[in-house]
């Protein structure tokens, strides 16, 4: 591209003018008045290897999550500084983690950022009121990488690029006034907990920390400006070239684009500008960056030429370490010479000279002579690297909530949470509320222990009971004297029982939320990180959905919100009891769902529920004792009750995957978005439109649906059984029940201990022999 074509297109576009005449003389005109400050940056020389595109960016194409992103660039309006009369300037954090994986911070060999980095940021951003994103995106390495270690994913061309994207999208967009870019593996330090990002800033458009001899990328301040959407944009343009692999891969790119922006001010000044000295330097064909590596010498030798070649052009542009100058990149003081040397730490509270503790303090900095005080952030540089110690122990936001050995996660949820603002000071409060017989702690075990690492894990309540408070149910005569297995486990009395018992604790003022599961029902460790109060997407009951399939929606897995539709619901439900049914209390179940959602279809001017599945599911016996007496006409009975269920609820509130209802919400399992499937596996945490875990995998799930054991929160047995089921691996259930301490091992919080939990079997029978 010429120096006029280039003129021409960033400063109106010239050539796509009707008229070449007045083509041509806007040119003239803008050569004359702007060729010194541009042509040294954009003529063929000063670009070097790579190609700008043949067109100018008008709109910036995003990859965000998933989704292709038009974003049109700013108005000179919406980028002016921000007010300082105008109140407190937005800022985000942005932390960048180069997988998912790093943003589950509890998660053994998977997190490249250790587990205090994700606390002491959201510590950070409650105190001073900041928003804060955790950005990932999914890339492939680049082909030039080796394959020999998984340690280069971290490192990728990719990540960079997605990273400047995201960046580019939040502070443009016009929500925020600063953005403060972050790698994930960086941790606030605890002892500058008080000083704000934004007072980086002292009139600069791009603020990063100074540095002497080693080039960090992090802990970098971007302002709102067109100078600085000016800088993203053609920073991204580096990425054009793609048979270039950079020396730390796109940090290099940064690193040029800084001496670009210097060398066009000197430019302009009338001093030598940057004619792309280092840009050969920073060229790394086949080798990568990482101390495993097997070329790892000539890398690092690669990697001095190009810092050392960097930072000799850095002087001569900018100044030297320490005393640096620029309109558009400010370089924060960290120390200053006053017959010694002073830093941040030394001078904090005492005089008022303008420095800033350092932005990231990497391993060589914490190894320097520097004093911890004077670090507003220490960066791991790798995958379980050295921190220094925190001086206090906890946040000191008293209303900062945390949780447990999950916290971090949930707050990960919660932050893009739609029910967010209804808790603004903490979590929901949850109980995990399961009802069953004390025979069941010994029959399920490995259940019972599953449901109370869960809840412990998450700070959550659990509560496994026995009261039977049930009156008036339709009752069924023994058979010859006695009853089956099948008849004691669906006895009517214990089939309706949890209905009255959940609505004590649903309606005690403890809780925010009581999570309902059978005696049955196993949750699934590979899930564990889910927190169940994030199925609520606005509504009083929530289920999962299915599509149709003959037993019917199955009644399990549910979550309650306490409010008067919930009572009126589960006191509907419990009407249903002085007759018998399908499924015994599951045929009423649905039932009494299409019966509000009846309602709602009435309220729309729509035909609502006129009760013509009864018929279906009406017995003239218990569900155990139909079942065992004429199982085949059990099923057909059964069936046909179903398939009027789900015919009717299509009806009313729509097909599977989109079914809508004001008060009762029907958690979506799976979408399908660009041709492929999206399930809870392959759409992580900060997916916009992520697949949350199935919460009900019973037996229909797991033998139908793709990948229950990646895809499931919790498996339902459907009944009693004792072997293991054929579609969860043995480690989710015989194995983890060998031993009280194969348990303690399954549990991924290692606080938790099942041999003194009061739900153990083993303890229960300690305390009352007679069980």
């Amino acid at each position: 591209m010429t120096c006029v074509e280039s003129i021409c297109k960033i400063y109106g576009g010239c050539f796509r003018s009707h008229s070449w005449l007045w083509a041509i003389v806007t040119c003239i005109v803008l050569i004359v008045i702007l060729s010194p400050n541009v042509c040294i940056v954009t003529s063929p020389s000063s670009l070097g290897p790579y190609a700008t595109p043949s067109t100018v960016i008008e709109t910036a194409k995003l990859d965000y999550g998933g989704d292709t992103i038009s974003l049109p660039l700013a108005s000179e309006s919406s980028l002016r500084p921000p007010d300082p009369l105008g109140g407190q300037p937005r800022v985000l954090m942005y932390s960048w983690h180069d997988s998912s994986a790093g943003v589950k911070p509890f998660v053994k060999d998977k997190a490249p950022a250790p587990a205090s980095a994700v606390y002491w940021k959201n510590c950070y951003a409650h105190l001073h009121g900041f928003d804060l994103i955790f950005a990932s995106e999914e890339g492939e390495e680049n082909e030039k990488m080796t394959k020999d270690h998984t340690y280069h994913n971290r490192y990728n061309d990719d990540s960079f690029w997605a990273m400047m994207r995201g960046i580019q999208h939040q502070l443009f967009t016009g929500r925020y006034d600063y953005v403060f870019l972050m790698i994930g593996d960086v941790s606030i330090n605890d002892m500058n907990l008080d000083y704000p990002v934004q007072s980086l800033d002292h009139g600069h458009d791009i603020t990063l920390m100074d540095m002497g001899g080693m080039a960090l990328l992090n802990g970098i301040l971007f302002k709102r400006t067109t100078s600085t959407q000016r800088f993203i944009e053609e920073l991204l343009l580096y990425q054009t070239y793609t048979e270039q692999a950079y020396i730390r891969h796109g940090q290099a790119a940064f690193l040029e684009m800084l001496l670009r922006v210097l060398g066009r001010e000197a430019h302009a000044s009338g001093k030598p500008g940057y004619n792309d000295t280092c840009w050969d330097l920073s060229a790394l064909p086949v080798l990568v960056f990482n101390s495993q590596s097997q070329n790892e010498g000539e890398a690092y030798r690669v990697t001095t030429a190009y810092d050392a070649c960097f930072f000799r052009e850095l002087d001569r542009l900018a100044g030297a370490y320490g005393n640096r100058d620029s309109k558009i990149v400010g370089f924060s003081k960290t120390f200053v010479w006053r017959e010694k040397v002073l830093t941040y730490h030394d001078v904090r509270k005492e005089l008022p000279l303008p420095l800033e503790p350092m932005a990231s303090c990497g391993f060589n900095f914490r190894h320097d002579g520097w004093s911890q005080g004077d670090c507003f952030a220490f960066d791991f540089n790798q995958p379980g690297g050295g921190l220094p110690v925190q001086t206090i122990s906890k946040c000191p936001a008293k209303t900062f909530a945390w949780g447990h050995y999950y916290g971090g996660n949930d707050l990960l949820w919660f932050r893009d949470w739609s029910q967010r603002s209804k808790f603004p000071t903490r979590p929901p409060r949850v109980l995990i509320f399961t009802w069953q017989t004390e025979n069941a702690f010994t029959m399920f075990d490995s259940e019972v222990h599953s449901k109370a690492c869960y809840a412990h894990a998450h700070g959550f309540d659990v509560v496994f009971s026995e009261t039977v408070n049930v009156t008036g149910e339709a009752h069924q005569a023994k058979i010859d004297g006695k009853e089956s297995a099948s008849q004691q486990w669906y006895n009517e009395k214990r089939m309706w029982a949890w209905n009255r018992e959940i609505l004590r604790f649903l309606f005690s003022g403890k809780y925010d939320y009581v999570f309902y599961t059978g005696a049955d029902v196993l949750f699934n460790y590979m899930q564990f990180d889910f927190p169940v109060w994030a199925y609520d997407t606005g509504h009083d009951v929530t289920v999962m959905d299915q599509d149709f399939v003959g037993w019917g929606l199955n009644e399990n897995a549910v979550l309650f919100k306490p409010t008067p539709f919930a009572r009126e619901f589960i006191d509907a439900h419990y009407g249903y009891r002085g007759e018998f049914w399908t499924q015994s209390d599951n045929g009423p179940w649905m039932d009494v769902i299409l019966v509000f959602i009846g309602r709602e279809a009435e309220l729309a001017g729509q035909v609502g529920y006129k009760n013509i599945c009864k018929k279906h599911g009406l017995l003239n016996m218990t569900m155990a004792v139909f079942n065992h007496m004429y199982p085949r006409e059990a099923w057909e009975r059964g069936f046909r009750f179903c398939t009027c269920f789900f015919a009717e609820l299509n009806r009313m509130a729509g097909p599977y995957r989109d079914r809508k209802s004001k008060q009762i919400g029907f958690t979506k399992t799976s979408y399908f978005w660009k041709g492929q499937q999206m399930l809870p596996a392959n759409s992580n945490i900060l997916h916009p439109k992520r697949v949350m875990p199935w919460a009900n995998c019973f037996d229909y799930v797991r033998q139908s649906w793709p990948q229950p054991v990646q895809n499931c929160l919790a498996y339902h047995w459907n009944g009693a059984r004792f072997q293991n089921d054929v579609n969860a691996p043995g480690l989710l259930r015989g194995d983890v029940a060998g031993s009280h301490a194969s348990m303690d091992m399954a549990c991924p919080d290692p606080s938790y201990t099942w041999t003194t939990s009061p739900w153990n079997h083993e303890n229960r029978k300690k305390r009352n022999p007679e069980h």
